[in-house]
């Protein structure tokens, strides 16, 4: 009995840091995204100037 909880409670951590991994891996994506976007859209309007 004891075993199958640790086991479970494993799965359950390993599955738990995928998912942080992963929501921080979008975060990346998304702060990135932002910043480039903001970075072009300053060139776009200096160019315009």
């Amino acid at each position: 009995m004891a075993t199958l909880l640790t086991k479970r409670r494993h799965i359950y951590f390993n599955i738990k840091i995928k998912w942080i991994r992963l929501k921080l891996k979008i975060i990346v994506i998304t702060l990135n995204a932002g910043i480039t976007r903001q970075l072009f859209l300053k060139r776009c309007v200096l160019l315009s100037l």
